[in-house]
C-alpha cells in the first residue's frame, strides 16, 4: 500500500479528535504497529497529533479539536460543492449523514486559503 493511502486511512481514523492506540490503528489500517508509528510521526509534522502515554495498548494519538482540517484546505466555493456532491450520493442510497453533518458546519466558519505553515503551528503552540 502507498504511502499516501496508508496516511489518508490514519487521518480518517484520527479526525473523530478521540483517542486511538497505535494497535488500534495498525488493525483497522492492516498495517504492522512499528509502521503505524512511522506513519503517524510523519503526519505529526503536519497536523496537530499528540501523543498520550501509558504504554502500548493503554497510550494513544489523538488529534486536537482545535485544529479545522476542512477549513484550512478548502475555500468556502469548495466546500459548498464537496457539500452538493456528498448530497448527490446521499441520493443514490449512500449513507452519508455523518459527512453531510461535518462539512455543513465547515463551511459557515471562516477559513484560511492555505493551510498552516510548519512555523504558524509552533506558534500556535501545537505539540508537531
Amino acid at each position: 500500500m502507498r504511502s499516501s493511502i496508508i496516511q489518508t486511512y490514519i487521518l480518517s481514523i484520527l479526525i473523530d479528535c478521540k483517542k486511538h492506540t497505535i494497535s488500534e490503528i495498525a488493525e483497522k489500517v492492516e498495517i504492522s504497529y512499528s509502521t503505524a508509528q512511522r506513519h503517524i510521526s510523519q503526519l505529526a509534522t503536519y497536523f496537530p497529533i499528540i501523543t498520550i502515554p501509558g504504554g502500548r495498548d493503554t497510550g494513544g494519538v489523538q488529534m486536537l479539536q482545535s485544529y479545522g482540517i476542512i477549513s484550512n484546505f478548502f475555500d468556502k466555493d469548495e466546500l459548498l460543492l464537496l457539500l452538493e456532491g456528498v448530497k448527490l450520493l446521499e441520493g443514490k442510497g449512500e449513507d452519508v449523514t455523518s459527512l453531510i453533518a461535518k462539512l455543513t458546519p465547515a463551511s459557515d466558519e471562516s477559513h484560511a486559503d492555505t493551510p498552516a505553515t510548519p512555523s504558524a503551528r509552533r506558534q500556535n503552540g501545537w505539540n508537531v
